[in-house]
């Protein structure tokens, strides 16, 4: 499980450089649904059904980050959603990607 967490974040990271692009969660959707990307989607669309496809894009990254810096990676990204969901889930696109 740890691992399927920590790989959306270099996998944001991916699919912007592979499309040149900011990307959007619709699109990273897009992009994980293709076959050698199946591992991608698990935790994407928890994310998304809690908090939106686009917020989920634009939080993933920064949540996985916050969660792996710490020693309980699973419990504190779990604690961060659960604040995320509870705080506002509109936060992480009002707050834009840079600053999420």
């Amino acid at each position: 499980m740890y691992d399927k967490v920590e790989l959306h974040c270099r996998s944001v990271s991916l699919q912007k450089a592979e499309i040149g692009a900011e990307g959007t969660g619709k699109g990273y959707r897009r992009w994980i649904r293709e076959p050698q990307r199946p591992r991608y989607s698990t935790t994407f669309n928890f994310l998304a059904r809690v908090l939106g496809e686009e917020n989920a894009y634009v939080a993933l990254p920064a949540l996985v980050r916050a969660a792996f810096c710490t020693t309980h990676p699973l419990e504190v990204f779990a604690s961060l959603v659960a604040m995320t969901v509870r705080w506002e889930i509109n936060w992480p696109t009002y707050m834009g990607i840079d600053k999420y």
